[in-house]
């Protein structure tokens, strides 16, 4: 097939949609082990735009955007999230529009980061971007792009023993941002076995990273809000909630609790406030 030959509208992959947006048993495992429903939108950004890149970049298909015949609009199907071993988790499979539409699944695992650094399989017809990365592992870098603004971060990050879990797996795309690391799979999620598969890599990965570089994620001492209630730095997505509840003055009043965080906590939960000022503000 031409690189720019005409394809199907979306419109034509909706009965590909409806097939595969459930994943047989996974509710009736779900409610046996304590996994709750995330709804229609179980990633927050920047995961939820990577998911989207990626299922397009998979099919060799433009994200398009507004005015464009077939913009790429992704839904997340399937989508549960629990505790893995004390660190939150979500899954879902993803649904792509477009000429030629894109099914995957994703899985996103709980630990600290910082800065995001995105990892993906190398295409040979791609625009070479400021903020590529060579690892200098020359088989690594023939078979992945690594794109991140910390290059001292990605080499803290892509040492042998990490590198070698994610060349096992080298048609998937990685993204590692702030409190989370987020994969993307061509291949859907077909029964329980496939999301154990796919946490099991996650958890690989962070078992591969440096040991001074995932640290304890509870911090000696406890942060609070401000009618007392404990912060638990290890949820994000129930510390959002709760921080979007709060007023500017509150929020002032946690901030000076972060000199006790480390910065690999601290940095999202500031993004996270300024995020949500700005917000208030508009």
């Amino acid at each position: 097939m031409g690189l720019f030959s005409r394809n199907k509208p979306a419109a034509d992959n909706q009965s590909e949609t409806d097939s595969r947006s459930g994943v047989p048993g996974l509710a009736e495992h779900a409610s046996e082990v304590g996994w709750k429903p995330l709804g229609a939108q179980p990633f927050k950004s920047p995961f939820n735009q990577f998911v989207r890149w990626a299922s397009c970049d998979i099919v060799h298909m433009s994200t398009g955007g507004p005015g464009t015949p077939f913009p790429a609009v992704t839904t997340f199907h399937s989508a549960f999230g629990g505790d893995l071993n004390g660190r939150s988790f979500a899954i879902a499979n993803a649904y792509t529009t477009g000429p030629k539409g894109s099914w995957v699944s994703v899985a996103q695992l709980w630990f600290p980061t910082m800065p995001e650094l995105s990892i993906f399989p190398h295409r040979t017809i791609r625009v070479p971007s400021p903020s590529d990365h060579k690892t200098g592992d020359s088989e690594f870098d023939r078979r992945f792009t690594v794109q991140t603004q910390d290059t001292a971060l990605a080499d803290r990050v892509l040492v042998p023993a990490v590198r070698a879990v994610l060349q096992r797996r080298d048609d998937w795309y990685f993204q590692m941002f702030g409190y989370e690391i987020t994969c993307v799979d061509p291949k859907c999620y077909e029964d329980v076995a496939d999301v154990e598969d796919r946490l099991g890599v996650l958890e690989s990965l962070l078992a591969a990273l440096p040991s001074d570089f995932v640290k304890d994620p509870t911090p000696t001492t406890q942060m609070t809000f401000p009618d007392g209630t404990p912060i638990d730095v290890t949820r994000p997505e129930e510390l959002e909630a709760a921080l979007l509840r709060l007023t500017p003055e509150q929020q002032t009043q946690i901030l000076q609790q972060f000199q006790q965080l480390d910065p690999a906590q601290a940095i999202p939960l500031l993004k996270l406030l300024k995020q949500n000022k700005k917000e208030q503000s508009n």
